[in-house]
Formats: C-alpha cells, sequence, structure tokens
C-alpha cells in the first residue's frame, strides 16, 4: 500500500488532495520563505485520525507539517522537506463556553472571525492580538505566544489545558484536563500546570509545529465591555512617549494601550475606512500612545473617573502633553479604533497588506527604555540597504505592566517586485543581527531568524534537540523550523 492509499484508507478519499493546484497553495505563504512542495494535503476531523496518521508517518518516516489557520505570514506551514501537509481548518467547532469559569474550549480550526462573533453575543471576548486575520487560527495564535493588546494576563496565561497528539502518536491532555474521566468529572480543566509538576504546554508553545499537534485548547475569555473612552497623546520622537508610557504601566491604566508610529497607524484607520492613505497619514502624528479605558461589569462610572484622573494626573507631570479623546482631524477616529480592537481585522485586505502587497515583520522583546535606540538602529540600516524609512511601520506593546515590550518592525513592499524583494531580505537579516548585538530578544524566531539565533546559543540549541529527539525520534512534526 503507498503513501496516498493509506492516507485514503485513513480519511477518505474525500480529504486527500494532492492537486497540483492544491499542492501550489500551500508551497508558499505571506512570508520570504522559499517554496516547497507537499506530496498531499489532509484535512482530519478527528484527534484519531491525527492519531493514526502520526503513527502511519512514524513507520514510513514521513514529514508532517501541521496548520490550522487560513492564511499564513511566517513560513512555519511550509513543506521544505516534502511530506504531508495536515490542515487542522475543519476542526472547526466551539466546543463548549463556561461562563462561570471564564472559558471558551475551542479546536485549532476555530478562526479570530468566528469565535469573537461567537462570544459578543454572550458578552464575552478572548483577548486577541492587535487586529489579528479573520482566517488565522485562535489556538495558534496563543501557541505562537503573539503579544495581546489587553494584557491582563501578565501572571496567567490565556492558554489553559488543551489536548496533543504527541509526535509518537499517544494522546496526551495538559493541566487539570488530565484528571481520569475529563470533562465529566469535578475537574474544568482551567488549571495549565500538569500533570505532576510540568507545565507541558510551555513544549507546544512557540515551537512551530515541531513538539505536537494540538486538536483542542481552553481559553480564558474577558468581559466584552459595552462601553469605552479612548485617550491619545502625540510625540514627535519616539524617546518622549517612552516615560508616560512607563508611567501608564505602572498604575495599570486602562484596557489596551501601546505605542505606534504614523505608518502603521495611517495603514489601520484607511484600510478599515477606505478613506486614502495619503490623506490619512497626513493627519498623523509622527508617534501615538494610545490608551483605551473600558466600562467594568458593575459601577462602570466610578472605574471611569478614576482611571481618568490618574491619566490626567501623568499628563500634568509632562509639560505641555496632550490627551485627547480623538486623532487630530480625524473626529471620529476614537470610538471608532475602539470598536476595531476589540473583533479581527474587519476590512476587505488586510491592513498590513494594504498599502504595498506585503509585509515583512521583524520583533523581538526588548526593555521600552531601549526602543529608541532600536527605532534608530533600525533607520540607520534600511538607509544602509536603500529602503524607504517612509516604509518602516513600528507597533511597542508593553507586556507584564511595562517591564518589558514586544517591539516590531513591519516593512512595507511590493511583492511582485524581485528587487524589493531582495532588498527586504538583506535588510531583515542584516538588521536582525545588528539589534540582536545589541540586546534585541528574539524569543520568537522564524525563517531566517532561526539561524541566527541557534547559531548563537549553542548550549540551548543542543538542549533543544535533545528533547526534540526524545518526544519525536524520527523527526517527522515540521522537520526544518526553528534548529530541527
Amino acid at each position: 500500500m503507498n503513501t496516498k492509499e493509506k492516507l485514503i484508507e485513513i480519511f477518505g478519499a474525500d480529504r486527500v488532495d494532492d492537486s497540483a493546484e492544491t499542492l501550489n497553495a500551500y508551497s508558499t505563504d505571506f512570508s520570504l520563505t522559499p517554496p516547497g512542495t507537499a506530496a498531499c494535503v489532509v484535512f482530519p476531523e478527528t484527534s484519531l485520525e491525527i492519531q493514526a496518521l502520526v503513527i502511519f508517518a512514524n513507520e514510513q518516516h514521513v514529514p508532517i507539517i501541521p496548520c490550522s489557520s487560513r492564511v499564513h505570514f511566517r513560513g512555519t506551514t511550509i513543506p521544505r522537506q516534502g511530506g504531508v501537509v495536515l490542515d487542522l481548518q475543519r476542526m472547526n467547532k466551539i466546543l463548549s463556553y463556561n461562563e462561570r469559569n471564564r472559558y471558551v474550549q475551542v479546536q485549532p480550526g476555530v478562526t479570530w472571525g468566528q469565535v469573537q462573533a461567537e462570544l459578543e453575543g454572550r458578552g464575552a471576548m478572548v483577548a486577541s492580538t492587535l487586529l489579528p486575520h479573520p482566517d488565522q487560527s485562535v489556538v495558534t495564535t496563543f501557541l505562537e505566544r503573539e503579544p495581546l493588546v489587553i494584557s491582563l494576563f501578565e501572571y496567567n496565561e490565556p492558554l489553559m489545558s488543551m489536548e496533543v497528539v504527541w509526535p509518537d502518536g499517544s494522546i496526551f491532555r495538559t493541566g487539570s484536563a488530565s484528571a481520569p474521566n475529563f470533562p465529566k468529572t469535578f475537574v474544568e480543566g482551567t488549571n495549565p500546570m500538569g500533570p505532576g509538576t510540568l507545565d507541558f504546554f510551555r513544549l507546544i508553545q512557540g515551537a512551530q509545529g515541531t513538539m505536537g499537534i494540538v486538536t483542542w485548547a481552553m481559553l480564558k475569555t474577558e468581559y466584552f465591555a459595552p462601553e469605552s473612552r479612548p485617550f491619545f497623546m502625540k510625540f514627535d520622537r519616539v524617546a518622549d512617549a517612552i516615560e508616560p508610557l512607563y508611567n501608564i504601566q505602572r498604575k495599570k491604566i486602562g484596557y489596551e494601550c501601546f505605542l505606534i508610529n504614523r505608518l502603521n497607524l495611517a495603514s489601520i484607520l484607511s484600510g478599515h475606512t477606505g478613506e486614502d492613505f495619503k490623506t490619512v497619514a497626513n493627519k498623523l502624528p509622527a508617534w501615538t500612545l494610545m490608551v483605551i479605558l473600558r466600562s467594568a461589569r458593575y459601577r462602570p462610572e466610578e472605574k471611569f473617573a478614576y482611571e481618568q484622573d490618574a491619566l490626567m494626573d501623568i499628563a500634568k507631570g509632562f509639560h505641555g502633553m496632550e490627551v485627547n479623546s480623538y486623532l487630530p482631524g480625524l473626529p471620529a477616529s476614537g470610538n471608532q479604533l475602539a470598536r476595531m480592537l476589540r473583533k479581527p481585522w474587519q476590512g476587505r485586505t488586510y491592513w498590513k497588506h494594504a498599502l504595498q502587497g506585503n509585509c515583512q515583520e521583524l520583533f523581538f522583546i526588548t526593555k521600552m527604555s531601549k526602543v529608541a535606540g532600536f527605532v534608530d538602529t533600525m533607520s540607520a540600516v534600511a538607509g544602509k540597504n536603500g529602503f524607504p524609512i517612509s516604509r518602516i511601520g513600528c507597533y511597542v506593546q508593553p507586556i507584564d505592566n511595562g517591564r518589558a515590550c514586544h517591539c516590531e518592525f513591519d516593512l512595507f513592499y511590493d511583492k511582485e517586485d524581485p528587487d524589493q524583494i531582495e532588498t527586504v531580505k538583506s535588510l531583515t537579516k542584516e538588521a536582525a543581527e545588528t539589534l540582536y548585538g545589541q540586546g534585541a530578544f528574539f524569543t520568537r524566531p522564524y525563517g531566517m531568524l532561526s539561524d541566527m539565533v541557534y547559531s548563537k546559543t549553542a548550549d540551548y540549541t543542543a538542549a533543544l534537540k535533545k528533547v526534540k529527539r526524545m518526544f519525536d525520534p524520527n523527526n517527522i512534526l515540521a522537520p526544518g523550523n526553528l534548529c530541527f
């Protein structure tokens, strides 16, 4: 029996596709990662089907490339060494919602567009990243540890218990979901730690599909506040925004709180409203610090009052710093952005692709006090490579109450222009190496960044490879990602 015959036996002929059109669609994504071609694509509907595939793949040493989003940005789902693409998009059920314990149990194919639409009617939401693509998998977002614009989970993350198919084919449940007879037990599955004293979910997070295949996960939900009060502070220099941002974070004011430059903010606003990009950009300051206050379930006006008073007290300490409820020349922008940030992207074209057709991200963790220096470095390296500074977006998301931040540079380019593609590749490589040398902490390295990070961390890389051999001795899961 050949590979295709075995796959048809497991999944059925209607869920095994090796047509040239389908294989071509999975060979690339929006990243700069070189293309790769799989032998076929399969669409599982149960954990047992995935288990059967993994057992077969181990017997035949066939690579498996799991994916669950309908859109991909960073090269992690490209079949670098051939094999079988395991597309989980048909596993797209919201299995349960628990209002008392504030969690939702979802399969990996559930998208941001799907889960937020379902929960909004229940007065709940899942804390999201900055305007995620509506076709992006919610589970993948949390497995990839993407930063949240609502940083309410500094100590307890939204990702709780989950079910995983390990690379040896065994089915495993993490945290309190590992209790016997779950879910028909008093255990709710909300504790992510365990079984035993290990945080098994840490092994899966950031693994880019190399350590296991998640078949469902439990995520914390947050109150969907019906009222908002947005505030904006404008700055000509990023350095001037850092200390006010520190002060706001120390006092834990607001829900959404982040710093963004003119290019990214104009791309968001124009892409959502359909207004001309240049018209919007000309009205915006170089940098905008955005804070959104949200109503509470109980006594919302009192919450608004003390948070707004605290924000104004901070502003008084920075003479001349204005705090406005809307952006200059855009009177509807405050309420508009507040509504947008509760949901996935709603525009016709994803905001990172509307300006030039594509966007290369370069992000890392750092101290907020070092952001200004990194912005200067990025500008210098871009100039050296002949890339216009006017096409570099920047987004700074505080994490852990401002003790660190996610710093992201977005390089907008024309995906149909070979010269621009080569320039962006060269710029990304040189900028990453330079920023790394200045202390940028690349906790989520993709593609070419993986080679840079793991070549400089020999002991960590050796330990990681040892763990990989323990869980996946035949290296069948997503070979080529990370240092594998």
